[in-house]
């Protein structure tokens, strides 16, 4: 349990802290209510972090960047199962409008996807990167 806490608490502390600072930082509605997107992060990224690195010597930053592409992959994912999930819900209604808001929900999972992955990278790298040079 230790070593998974010390080679997972840096990238889940990297992939939380903006979506921290975006949910206290964003005015008006917030739903879900503050804190359960950074919790979302805390949970989902040290697993996937800990079973993609396999290899327990020196990490390459080319494999932190996939790992970090993998986690934003995967944290955009199950939510958006969740939402797509819904809205096929809602056409299945006999909604008028659930055929458009079923396509609007694939195209805003893309765009999401398209902004994360490779965010997601570019984290993984900075995480290897400072492991690899601080020993942290």
């Amino acid at each position: 349990m230790r070593t998974f806490l010390r080679t997972t608490w840096l990238p889940a502390l990297l992939f939380a802290l903006p979506v921290f600072m975006l949910e206290f930082l964003s005015p008006g509605v917030r739903r879900p209510p503050a804190g359960t997107l950074t919790l979302f992060m805390f949970i989902v990224v040290p697993p996937v972090w800990w079973v993609t690195k396999a290899r327990r010597g020196q990490p390459s930053i080319a494999g932190g960047a996939w790992r970090g592409a993998l986690c934003g992959a995967i944290l955009i994912l199950i939510p958006a199962m969740l939402v797509v999930t819904s809205l096929i819900q809602l056409n299945r209604s006999r909604e008028q409008s659930g055929g458009m808001a079923v396509g609007a929900g694939f195209v805003a999972v893309i765009i999401a996807a398209a902004v994360l992955v490779p965010l997601g990278a570019c984290i993984g790298a900075l995480t290897t990167w400072l492991q690899r040079r601080g020993g942290i």
